[in-house]
């Protein structure tokens, strides 16, 4: 994964965890025993107190929790978070879904979103950056934002009930086949939520080609298992 992306500070945390790592899920309602475990062993190896982290239980929706202050909180029905307090860490699971990664390093807030093509068809990134702006004074110029790893258009094949979601814009056509190019609909919602274009990154790496990841289209587990995504400021 990409380590330069925030190039205006060192301060920023962030990354994805791979299948190495181990499943990444929790299940509302259950004891999750392994995936605390394995939540606990993979943030310890990157100098991460479990405590100061705060994950959103994703449900491919397009609410956004605003203003996560403390650690070792769930956020139920929410596929993004904000913050603007230094410590803490965001988190969210993906297989396949890309994670956003949205830094305003001028007032210093952060934000992750989680947008599979459901989420992304709501709009949900375009969404957390409206309350970026509207909560903390956000200036769109000021935000840098990296679309991570995820299923890429050669792999994301879909029905045309899918694809008449995105009304015909970044839908391909290969050998009969409907693949979804969920990067350009994002970066294209970062630019219509006025980003400049040398502040979007966008990875290279594929979850489906790149066994290393989480991909549930590719593992096809009988229930879904998933990597974790995490984004913070360093505490002075």
């Amino acid at each position: 994964m990409e380590k330069t992306i925030f190039k205006n500070s060192q301060d920023v945390i962030f990354g994805l965890s791979k299948k190495a790592d181990g499943d990444m899920k929790i299940w509302p309602d259950e004891s999750n025993v392994q995936a605390t475990l394995n939540r606990n062993k993979f943030f310890s190896s990157k100098g991460i107190n479990i405590s100061n982290v705060s994950s959103a239980l994703v449900v491919h929706g397009d609410k956004v929790f605003v203003g996560v202050k403390t650690g070792a909180c769930s956020y139920e029905s929410y596929d993004a978070l904000i913050s603007d307090t230094p410590g803490i860490i965001l988190a969210i699971t993906a297989a396949d879904c890309p994670p956003i990664y949205l830094f305003d390093y001028r007032n210093k807030v952060i934000a992750l979103v989680h947008s599979g093509w459901r989420g992304t068809v709501l709009n949900i990134v375009g969404k957390t950056i409206d309350k970026m702006i509207f909560t903390y004074n956000s200036n769109p110029a000021d935000i840098q934002a990296y679309i991570g790893p995820r299923i890429q258009t050669c792999h994301f094949i879909v029905g045309p009930e899918v694809a008449k979601e995105f009304k015909g814009v970044c839908v391909e056509h290969n050998n009969g086949e409907l693949h979804v190019n969920l990067a350009s609909a994002i970066n294209m919602q970062l630019l219509a939520a006025s980003l400049a274009p040398r502040n979007i990154t966008i990875s290279q790496f594929c979850t489906f080609c790149q066994e290393e990841y989480f991909s549930h289209r590719r593992d096809k587990f009988p229930r879904v298992q998933a990597g974790i995504a995490y984004l913070g400021i360093r505490s002075q």
